[in-house]
């Protein structure tokens, strides 16, 4: 795959997968697409942390779906590769989360401004 940039998410079907641990919320996530599109990989490792999961696939264990920014600094050293998978969006939506007895530190604050650029329904929380 190293001469391509894209690939379709029926290419990871019965390649050799490294995974979180099973229950984990990324691991949730992952098998519930794969399922959507019928991709049964074949799952040779699982772990509790990205960074054993990077150094497996560097030992050429299998491939991996995590992400980009989590393995940044590796793609730009040529560690790892990365593609995108094509007609598949992999988002995720998180939560912000705080303590609604405190009010706001400034740098809390100052996060949240800088999250309402992308995002303006945050501006309401300010």
């Amino acid at each position: 795959w190293h001469d391509v940039e894209n690939i379709s998410i029926d290419e990871l079907d019965d390649q050799p997968f490294v995974t979180r641990q099973p229950g984990s919320r990324t691991r949730v996530w992952i098998d519930h697409i794969l399922r959507q599109h019928r991709i049964k990989p074949r799952i040779v490792a699982e772990f509790d942390n990205p960074e054993a999961i990077k150094q497996s696939v560097m030992s050429n264990l299998g491939v991996t779906i995590l992400p980009e920014y989590a393995v940044r600094r590796e793609i730009k050293s040529k560690l790892l590769y990365g593609l995108r998978i094509n007609d598949v969006p992999l988002e995720r939506n998180l939560k912000i989360i705080w303590d609604s007895n405190l009010p706001y530190t400034p740098v809390a604050r100052a996060f949240l401004q800088y999250l309402s650029t992308g995002y303006p329904s945050i501006e309401k929380l300010l």
